[in-house]
């Protein structure tokens, strides 16, 4: 594995298109892996699992940010070598880094600061107790986003549509209220 490396000049393209796959593949489904655990609630520990999945995100974005690694890639293509499937797919793999390639160490280390933002602000929306004030009771009902929006378009009650909207709604406040625009500055420097 070379995450975190500049490519070794002396591998043949086939083991460098190899290693590259290898290495993806293992930083992606960790990332999904966790994903799966902090946002289903599933995790046992949700502090512990959006911290997790923000350390997998920094490692997938280490590996796709790498200027070394673009460049060698292009170094690479430039010797001709290997079939024209394996050119094909090093050309892919060349523009997955181009597209995501960051010069700059310090706007690598605003894109961990950003991901650890996005992870806090992430933690807190989901402690938020989201639902509803159901208009006949006047009392909380808790529900999910998808059953708020489903409310909102397909209950036959105008009032319980409003409060549904309103349920939504509380998001947009929520997460105002708990740090979204300090991420939006930080993302626009």
């Amino acid at each position: 594995m070379w995450y975190g490396f500049a490519l070794p000049m002396t591998t043949s393209l086939a083991s460098t298109l190899r290693s590259l796959q290898e290495e993806f593949l293992q930083l992606h489904t960790t990332k999904e892996d966790l994903f799966w655990s902090a946002k289903m609630g599933i995790a046992d520990d949700p502090e512990a699992a959006q911290k997790a999945l923000s350390a997998a995100e920094i490692g997938m974005n280490r590996f796709l940010q790498d200027p070394t690694a673009l460049r060698r890639l292009r170094d690479l293509r430039a010797t001709r070598e290997g079939t024209p499937q394996q050119q094909h797919v090093l050309d892919g793999w060349i523009a997955l880094f181009a597209a995501n390639s960051i010069e700059s160490p310090e706007a690598r280390a605003l894109s961990e600061e950003i991901v650890h933002m996005e992870g806090e602000l992430q933690r807190v929306r989901g402690g938020m107790k989201l639902g509803y004030i159901d208009p006949a009771t006047g009392a909380f009902e808790a529900a999910g986003s998808n059953k708020l929006s489903l409310m909102m378009r397909n209950d036959p009650d105008p009032a319980r549509r409003r409060s549904a909207y309103e349920g939504l709604r509380s998001i947009d406040e929520f997460v105002l209220e708990h740090g979204f625009l300090d991420v939006v500055r930080k993302r626009n420097q």
